[in-house]
C-alpha cells in the first residue's frame, strides 16, 4: 500500500521518496528503501523513479496500475 501526502512525501512498507501528480499520471520518486522492524535504511542515488497510472472511479476511489499490478485506492481527497 501506498501512502500520498499533501506535502508531497510518499511511503509504502519498505519505501520511501516523494510524488508528484500530473494528470492521470502519478510519479514516485523513492530515495530511502528499508525492511519494517530492522534498524537502518538503505539512500538511493540516484532515486528510483517509477510512473503509476491512475483511473478515478468516483468521488472516495481509484484504481492504480504500475508495472502489470493493479491496486484499488482506499480513499481519495482532493
Amino acid at each position: 500500500m501506498s501512502v500520498y501526502a499533501a506535502d508531497g512525501a510518499m511511503h509504502t512498507d519498505s519505501e520511501s521518496g516523494t510524488w508528484e501528480a500530473s494528470g492521470t499520471t502519478v510519479t514516485e520518486s523513492i530515495t530511502e528503501q528499508f525492511e519494517m522492524g530492522e534498524p537502518g535504511s538503505i539512500r538511493l542515488d540516484p532515486p528510483i523513479v517509477r510512473e503509476v497510472q491512475v483511473e478515478r472511479i468516483d468521488d472516495t476511489h481509484a484504481i492504480f496500475r504500475f508495472d502489470g499490478y493493479t491496486s484499488r485506492s482506499t480513499k481519495c481527497q482532493t
